[in-house]
């Protein structure tokens, strides 16, 4: 959604890994960009207990942040993980490996870190961050979005508007009923929790480190990665 004159001021809903890369990269082109998240800042936060969900970084996540000149910082906090071990119910283990040739990788991240480290690079660029700021609604017609922070509610312009404001993005909502826009959105029956299973005494690892261990079972799966 977009407004006409003047240079492009991207407004960015959403400071989770997506709305801070791409708000990156917009910076690094030369554009004003502002990202607006409800969450506090999480350098002075911990992770959200039990609902972080380590992230698996692939050759698509490796190169979107060498694009964004971050690989260097990030790639030293991940662990490889050259293939799937699969523990069937009898306490089997069987290895996968992702390559012929055992050289293949992807690489387990603990998401908190990777989105510190996001941050502090947009705090770098100088990109125009704004935590504990909550989009209550957005109006297509005026080009503005609703921000809430500290119970007051300020029109922001913008020039366009990036939603990466997750499933039950606002955003999105309010489009699609002031527009033609359609939009569905179906929720899961089932919810999900993280379990930490802390090292041994020695601070190693309980489980293979280079893995990444999957217990498939009927109604449920269990699947866990390796941190540093």
């Amino acid at each position: 959604m977009t407004s006409t004159g003047g240079q492009p001021k991207p407004v960015i809903v959403g400071g989770g890994i997506t709305g801070l890369l791409l708000a990156l990269q917009l910076k690094r082109r030369g554009l004003p960009v502002s990202v607006f998240d409800r969450g506090p800042d999480p350098r002075r936060s911990e992770s959200a207990s039990g609902r972080s969900i380590n992230l698996a970084l692939a050759a698509r996540g490796q190169r979107a942040l060498a694009a964004a000149g971050l690989d260097a910082t990030v790639m030293p906090q991940t662990t490889a993980m050259f293939g799937r071990m699969l523990h069937g119910p009898n306490g089997a283990l069987k290895f996968q490996r992702y390559s012929s040739a055992g050289d293949a990788a992807i690489y387990s991240i603990e998401r908190h870190g990777l989105t510190v480290s996001l941050v502090e690079a947009c705090v770098s660029a100088g990109v125009d961050l704004h935590f504990d700021s909550r989009c209550v609604g957005v109006t297509p017609s005026a080009c503005t979005v609703q921000i809430e922070t500290d119970s007051s509610v300020t029109d922001v312009p913008y020039e366009p508007l990036i939603a990466a404001d997750g499933a039950g993005s606002v955003i999105r909502r309010d489009v699609a009923l002031a527009t033609r826009f359609d939009a569905t959105e179906s929720l899961l029956d089932h919810g999900y929790k993280e379990l930490a299973i802390p090292a041994t005494a020695y601070q190693w690892f309980r489980l293979s480190p280079h893995a990444l261990h999957i217990w498939p079972r009927s109604a449920h799966m269990l699947i866990a990665l390796p941190n540093l």
